[in-house]
Parts: C-alpha cells; sequence; structure tokens
C-alpha cells in the first residue's frame, strides 16, 4: 500500500516537478523520494543515490535531453522499474527529462543501478537502506515526569535500518541499544555539568556504509524532540540554630492596652476576631532568639458554654500557642474578660511574662 501511495504522489507530481526545474541548473540530476520535498541534487557525473523499497522521482536536467524518444529511457542494469516518462524545458530554456524509479526491497546494497537516457547518457545511481521511520519515537519515561539524568530510552520502529546513531542531542550522553532492521534503541542520559532543563531535539542518522541518512518518516520528519525535565523546588533552609538570649526581657504588647475595654453594640453576634500585637523587642532591647513567642489567652471570668460551631479558634477557657512573628488571631465570646500573657521562648530558656488584661463587653 504504502509503495502504490508513492506512485501516486510522484505521478500527481511529475508535471509540477518538471515546470519548477531550477534555472540554474544547465547539466544535474534531481532526486525526490519521501525522505524530502526538496530534490537531492548531484552533479551530472556523479553517482546519486536511491532508497531500496522506495519510489523516487529523477529528473535530469541537460540541453537537448528533451528530444531523447520516450522508448530509449531504460534500466541497463539493477533491476529496476521506470514509469511515468515526461518531458519539458525549464524557464531558462534547458531542456528536461524526468520519470519515477521503483527500486525493490530486494536490491542489493551498494549495488549500482544504470539507467540509460538516449544511447550516449548512462546515469548511475548507488542502492542504499531505505531507511523509513515507522511513526514517531516512543520516549520512556516520559521527560516531564523525571529530574535530568534520568537514562531515557528512544525507541524506534519502522523498515530496512543500517546502523543507526543520534545525533544533534546536547548535553547528553548516548549509549545505543538492540538494533535490527526493523527497529532500534537509545539511551541518552542527562550529564551532570549541564544546567539546561530541556526541551531537547534529536536527529536519527544511518551510520552504515551504506545507510542513508538522516532516517525519515513519509511526512519528510527527521527530526524529534522530547520536554523538558521535570524541576524539583529545592526544600527551605533548616531555621538557623537557635541560641538563648542571656538577660532577655518581657515583650511589649501595642494591642491590646492594659485594661482596654472593646465595645460592640447590642445584639452584635458573639464571638468576635480580635488581633493581637506585640514587639520582636522586648523590654531590655534584644530581640526573642528567631521569632518566638509563647502566647497564653485565658478567658478570666469563667467557661462560657457555646456550640461546637462557635469553637473553631474561639478563647473559652485557657489557650496556648507557639506563634512565630509579632501577631495572633483569635475568636472571643462577647461579653467577656480576657487575659493575655506572652513571653519570649528564648530557645527553651523562657523569657518573663508579660500579661494584658482586657474586655469585650457591650455599649451600654
Amino acid at each position: 500500500m504504502r509503495l502504490s501511495l508513492q506512485h501516486g504522489f510522484f505521478a500527481a507530481a511529475a508535471f509540477a516537478s518538471f515546470v519548477a526545474a531550477p534555472v540554474c541548473a544547465q547539466k544535474a540530476v534531481f532526486v525526490t523520494d519521501f525522505h524530502s520535498a526538496v530534490p537531492v541534487v548531484s552533479d551530472y557525473t556523479a553517482n546519486g543515490h536511491f532508497r531500496r523499497g522506495t519510489t523516487s522521482h529523477v529528473q535530469i536536467v541537460k540541453d537537448l535531453i528533451d528530444f531523447v524518444p520516450f522508448d530509449q529511457v531504460k534500466t541497463a542494469t539493477g533491476g529496476i522499474t521506470i514509469s511515468g516518462i515526461a518531458n519539458g524545458k525549464t524557464s531558462a530554456g534547458t531542456g528536461f527529462i524526468g520519470f519515477n524509479v521503483n527500486v525493490p526491497a530486494a536490491q542489493t546494497l551498494g549495488s549500482t543501478v544504470t539507467i540509460d537516457v538516449g544511447l550516449l547518457d548512462h546515469y548511475k545511481f548507488i542502492v542504499l537502506h531505505e531507511g523509513l521511520i515507522g511513526a514517531a519515537p516512543t520516549i520512556t519515561p516520559d521527560p516531564s515526569t523525571v529530574t535530568g539524568g534520568t537514562p531515557i530510552t528512544i525507541a524506534v520502529t519502522g523498515t530496512d535500518f543500517g546502523t543507526p546513531a543520534v545525533a544533534g542531542m546536547a548535553c547528553h550522553t548516548i549509549v545505543p541499544g538492540a538494533a535490527s532492521g526493523t527497529s532500534f534503541t537509545f539511551t541518552v542520559t542527562r550529564n551532570a555539568g549541564c544546567t539546561n532543563n530541556g526541551p531537547f531535539s534529536f536527529v536519527l542518522n544511518g551510520s552504515g556504509t551504506s545507510d542513508v541518512s538522516p532516517y525519515s518518516t513519509t511526512a519528510h520528519v527527521s527530526s524529534f524532540a522530547f520536554s523538558s525535565y521535570r524541576t524539583i523546588t529545592p526544600p527551605p533552609p533548616p531555621p538557623p540554630p537557635c541560641a538563648s538570649v542571656p538577660g532577655l526581657g518581657a515583650p511589649a504588647v501595642t494591642s491590646p492596652t492594659t485594661g482596654q475595654r472593646f465595645e460592640f453594640v447590642q445584639g452584635t453576634t458573639s464571638p468576635q476576631s480580635l488581633t493581637l500585637r506585640w514587639s520582636n523587642i522586648t523590654n531590655t532591647n534584644q530581640a526573642a532568639p528567631n521569632n518566638e513567642f509563647i502566647v497564653v489567652l485565658t478567658k478570666t471570668d469563667g467557661f462560657a458554654k457555646v456550640s461546637t460551631r462557635d469553637l473553631i479558634n474561639t478563647v473559652t477557657s485557657k489557650d496556648s500557642s507557639l506563634v512565630v512573628g509579632q501577631q495572633i488571631t483569635r475568636n472571643f465570646l462577647l461579653p467577656g474578660a480576657y487575659q493575655l500573657s506572652i513571653r519570649a521562648r528564648n530557645c527553651g530558656d523562657f523569657g518573663p511574662i508579660t500579661n494584658v488584661a482586657f474586655q469585650l463587653t457591650f455599649r451600654q
């Protein structure tokens, strides 16, 4: 089926290809196959190349070659099939003749195919591997799921490979794996010193004596890529070692002040949220180590029975917390009398306590 499609492609494209023959080429041979939409150009007297198992389109540009009778375009050696002969002139007025050439898949590698065009011109082509990539390579594991340095396996399947190679991949060590005429693998590992996280591209080449390079899909694709590696956010640095401060004083509470009354209008819902604040600098003008404080909130006018819904973050009797920073927010029942007791943790060698009493009341 693939060959019949290729025959159809070259037959349909033949006329357009003839018309588009390069102006500058006075003597040249152009070969187009599934590897590239752009013809491979060779010198008039040099050997060209055919992929075996493939239909190629050949176009020869030379003065007066368009006058050669079609029955004089024939195979001299090689067992190939010629079809779809057509001729014409380039826009520069140079003659050309073109035709399709099918090389059997069993053609001997490295063998020479000779095509006679007229009585005097004999064109030689060397037979190479087909090098057809059947589908995009599979890449395992997906680089986006692993970090750089994890071995990645590239697996390729297709038709008639020779000696495969991976090219163009920066920052990686490449190790070949199992290989046959229809499949091959490579393991690639990002080098430890590489800071590039991707994405990365690569080309699949043939490197043997009778290889084509690069290998290609029928859609002319020879270059492939895989995604960037997964990055790991480094953990936050550990807290600095704690060293107690000799003679550390008591914290200075900035809100509430001693004896402060927070008044609310009658009917205000209970509990109400308040934020209590203090300074990191104690009354001895020293900072609390690691900014850590022991905060105790006590309801001093007795325990109040409240619904479970209202108990969330609500001070109902006594609430003790280790706070890193200079504030704490809690819910307070109203009306109610409370006491804030706070001291620097001082790395476990606790500093002196500051007590502040305050109330939440309804406005009279």
